[in-house]
């Protein structure tokens, strides 16, 4: 259905670009999710022991289309943030979690939010 319908702009898909994608695929709703850059800090302390947390602030475009009334159930940027925390110079902290966590949250935001 991208084939025969291709969006002008795939970071910024249309209402009717997303419609026409549902209506060609025969369902009731489409999603568009799009991850944006991921912005990431590290902060921490140590002397003999301490800790260090890695944070990532996740920003995610969302958007539930319903096909058949044509309009948007949602449409919006989510943010959330995710972090990961190490202890006793024990490993490091994660940067994957912490992507993971900040996605788990903008999903977890975006599918409660309709019906």
């Amino acid at each position: 259905a991208l084939l025969a319908y291709p969006f002008e702009n795939a970071e910024v898909p249309t209402l009717e670009e997303l419609v026409a994608v549902g209506k060609a695929c025969g369902a009731d709703r489409v999603l568009f999710i799009s991850l944006l850059p991921v912005r990431e800090k590290e902060t921490g302390f140590m002397v003999i022991v301490g800790s260090q947390t890695y944070s990532a602030v996740v920003t995610m475009k969302l958007k539930c289309v319903d096909v058949n009334e044509e309009r948007f159930l949602f449409n919006q940027n989510v943010e959330s943030i995710g972090s990961s925390i190490n202890f006793w110079k024990i490993g490091e902290p994660s940067r994957a979690k912490a992507v993971k966590r900040g996605v788990e949250d903008c999903m977890r935001n975006f599918l409660t939010s309709f019906e």
